[in-house]
């Protein structure tokens, strides 16, 4: 399916069937994204996302799992977005995104997701998966919010410019499996803030140059 908005907000709710492949766009016809639209989609099973683009949010609600349906573009492109599912986030393949935040969970499967937005993620609320989370952004990047899942990888990659650092706010970071932080620069950690793998490793590769 494919929507096309100039300016309003895109919501889209699936009670009884499924929508297939998404391709939502608020935009102008020449394909800059001028509006600051909301997209909002709810469906009763499996989520296969081609691109979402808009300047405002993003909610995507799935009663199966969230599926990156296309591998040469952004799955999608937005400000804040808020995944929720039942069988996973890129479960098996990434989602490729380029947005400022993210909060997302998962009752089963993994949360997968690559950020090249090239500026500041931020994991605004609480990302919790049954399985493992992989959150990488282009740097830097900010938890301001929980994590949970089995593994988790985190991780702020290296450029040849500064400012690849990740800052962690006074929240809980709990895996029962292996966590993992990646840093390009520096990393700051908030006294209050809370790191916890169980009797598995904690792992911070750090650069710092």
């Amino acid at each position: 399916e494919t929507f096309d908005d100039s300016g309003a907000n895109i919501t889209l709710n699936d009670a009884s069937s499924t929508f297939g492949t998404i391709t939502a766009q608020a935009s102008n016809g020449a394909g800059n994204v001028t509006s600051d639209g909301d997209i909002q989609i709810t469906e009763n099973a499996d989520l296969t996302i081609d691109t979402i683009d808009t300047l405002g949010d993003v909610t995507l609600t799935s009663a199966g799992a969230i599926i990156d349906g296309d591998d040469t573009f952004d799955d999608i492109s937005a400000d804040a977005v808020v995944l929720s599912a039942v069988n996973g986030i890129g479960n098996t393949d990434a989602l490729e995104t380029a947005i400022n935040s993210i909060q997302a969970s998962t009752t089963n499967g993994n949360i997968s997701l690559t950020n090249d937005v090239s500026g500041l993620l931020t994991i605004a609320g609480n990302v919790t998966a049954g399985g493992d989370v992989n959150i990488s952004n282009a740097s830097p990047l900010t938890v301001s919010a929980d994590v949970s899942g089995s593994t988790i990888a985190l991780t702020a990659s290296d450029t040849a410019a500064a400012g690849d650092d990740m800052t962690i706010s006074a929240v809980s970071i709990t895996s029962t499996g292996d966590l993992t932080l990646n840093v390009g620069d520096d990393l700051s950690i908030a006294g209050g803030a809370s790191l916890s793998a169980g009797t598995n490793n904690i792992t911070i590769n750090l650069d710092g140059s």
